[in-house]
């Protein structure tokens, strides 16, 4: 934190891994990519953490870093605010409490 930058504290709820299909403007081919969204409460804000999952990766094997309830660190790389949450990424550690 002596850096700088922006960090939550929160607790985590849960993950959900998802597969958005679409065609590819350039090629116009099928296209899909994976993503995967840890969910995140911080106070009364719901945080949406997105990680793009890469292609090798399978969203349907997506485990939960952290237990329901767990107190994570979050260090946040981008945020922005769409349909009433906080979309962000970046990096998660535990809270020791």
């Amino acid at each position: 934190m002596l850096k700088g930058g922006i960090y939550m504290v929160g607790e985590y709820r849960v993950t959900k891994a998802d597969t958005v299909n679409y065609r590819d403007k350039v090629t116009g081919k099928a296209a899909k990519f994976s993503s995967v969204i840890h969910v995140v409460e911080t106070g009364d804000t719901v945080v949406h953490v997105q990680a793009r999952l890469g292609d090798d990766e399978d969203p349907t094997k997506v485990k939960a870093p952290f237990p329901k309830g767990q107190k994570v660190l979050l260090q946040v790389e981008t945020i922005e605010r769409v349909q009433g949450f906080l979309r962000a990424t970046g990096t998660f550690s535990p809270v020791e409490s």
